[in-house]
């Protein structure tokens, strides 16, 4: 099956094609070059999980003291969060990945589709913060984060996060990606392991059309 959905992906006339092959469906083919990868994943079955580390046990306190809500994204809270993500962005120096109607049809997905998670965090009628995570099998991606920097002392990002792990873990989620993180980014690794965060690896494969090949 694998074999059959790489052969046809070479033939239907993209330019590229990444494949990321966390579960090892894929073997290796002859149009394909394999890549090595690695993300963080932190095992949040136990229903008496939190993060090991003292100093994010003590965030995540200090968030639900200051009684910060984390509840489901809605519709009507677009134009707050666009604001919010092309802030973000620019914080990064980087232009949004995606336009404005990718993230309104993710909303109306998400209404209705279980695999999407989006949770909205706000602070005095201002929004604090965005993250949607995607569910696949037993395990939760947290795939994009938002937050506005002058709401750190919420902590809203810790907080979401494990709040996030607990509801899924309800429901059957064993395993938190983290992502991957770039090879200069210790502090990005640095936070990842203090929520328990073991690097996994796996392969990528990759095939590039000769137009691929020049952009």
């Amino acid at each position: 099956m694998a074999a059959a959905l790489q052969a046809a992906l070479t033939e239907a006339g993209y330019g590229k094609v990444f494949l990321y092959d966390y579960y090892g469906w894929c073997r290796e083919h002859r149009s394909y070059q394999t890549e090595a990868c690695a993300t963080s994943i932190v095992d949040i079955s136990s229903p008496k999980w939190e993060p090991p580390d003292k100093k994010m046990q003590s965030e995540i306190r200090k968030a639900q003291r200051e009684g910060i809500e984390v509840r489901k994204f809605a519709l009507a809270n677009m134009d707050r969060f666009v604001s919010l993500m092309q802030q973000a962005e620019a914080e990064h120096g980087r232009k949004a990945k995606y336009p404005r109607q990718f993230f309104e049809a993710l909303a109306v997905l998400a209404e209705s589709d279980d695999r999407v998670q989006w949770l909205w965090c706000e602070h005095e009628g201002k929004a604090a913060a965005s993250h949607i995570n995607l569910i696949e099998n037993d395990m939760v991606i947290n795939w994009q984060v938002y937050f506005d920097r002058q709401f750190s002392f919420l902590k809203p990002n810790q907080f979401m996060l494990f709040h996030a792990a607990h509801e899924l873990a309800g429901k059957g989620v064993k395993y938190l990606n983290l992502g991957a993180s770039p090879d200069e980014a210790e502090n990005l690794r640095a936070y990842k392991k203090k929520w328990g965060g073991v690097e996994r690896t796996y392969f990528c494969h990759v095939w590039l059309s000769a137009l691929g090949k020049m952009i």
